[in-house]
Formats: C-alpha cells, sequence, structure tokens
C-alpha cells in the first residue's frame, strides 16, 4: 500500500470516542540481512501448504529452488565480489516475498494475533508497520492485513 491510499483510508476509520489509545508505528531494523534462512524457508513451505492449492511435490520443489537461490548470492562492491552468509539480499524480487511471508508467519500470526482485540485498524509494508490501538476498547472485526 502507498502512501496515499494509506491516507485515504485514514479518511474512513471511525475511532471509538473517546479513544485514549496508542498509535503504533514499529520499523524492523536490517530485515533482509537478518532473516533466518532456515525459518523462512519453512515459513513459505507452511504458507504454501495453507494458501495454494499446488501438490506437495511441487510445493517442495519450489523451496528447494529457493533454498539454492538464497545459499547461493553474491554481492559486487568495488570490484570485489561477496557471498552473503546471513539473511537474504535487498533488490531480489524472491527476496521481497520471502520478506512479507517471514513477516506474515512470524509476526502477524504468531504475536499479533494476541493483541487482535486491541487493534482498531493495521497496515503493514514489509517491514514497516503501523497500528491504531485502543487500551480498553475491544474491536472483534479487526483488520489484520
Amino acid at each position: 500500500m502507498d502512501s496515499l491510499a494509506y491516507t485515504r483510508e485514514l479518511d474512513n476509520l471511525i475511532l471509538p470516542m473517546p479513544w485514549t489509545g496508542l498509535i503504533v508505528c514499529l520499523d524492523v531494523v536490517a530485515l533482509y540481512p537478518s532473516i533466518p534462512m532456515k525459518d523462512s524457508l519453512q515459513a513459505t513451505l507452511q504458507f504454501l501448504k495453507e494458501n495454494t492449492p499446488l501438490p506437495n511435490e511441487a510445493q517442495l520443489m519450489i523451496i528447494k529452488i529457493m533454498e539454492w537461490v538464497v545459499s547461493n548470492k553474491y554481492i559486487e562492491h568495488e570490484n570485489s565480489i561477496y557471498h552473503q552468509v546471513d539473511g537474504i539480499v535487498m533488490g531480489e524480487a524472491l527476496s521481497v516475498m520471502v520478506a512479507n511471508i517471514f513477516m506474515y508467519k512470524v509476526v502477524e500470526e504468531k504475536i499479533l494475533h494476541k493483541w487482535r482485540d486491541y487493534i482498531l485498524h493495521y497496515v503493514r509494508y514489509v517491514d514497516v508497520i503501523l497500528s491504531w490501538q485502543s487500551r480498553h476498547y475491544k474491536h472483534k472485526s479487526s483488520k489484520m492485513s
């Protein structure tokens, strides 16, 4: 979601009055080089199983290809070539997908689920999270996207 689309969405946000909540903004520092490969591959496989009709063999093949791609990443900097051993490389199409799935499976499913009843509005763009939360108001139809 871009900034303009988000500001339009905020125009329609209705807060309970009186509102004594919190606006929380989080930015994951160095997300891409911090993503553990094994955990991200497991999260991706789980995501594929839950959200695609692909047969098991196809899902496993996707994971094996992903594992090869993320394990064979090289960066050129000032005429030197480096092999990146931690995390994923920024700028690759695969990296954005892996980062989004990792954040969804680790942050949104495991952590934010506990706070769902207090979240009035939530939006995430890769590694940036913005949330409007209530301290007392329980909102049963929170949108977690």
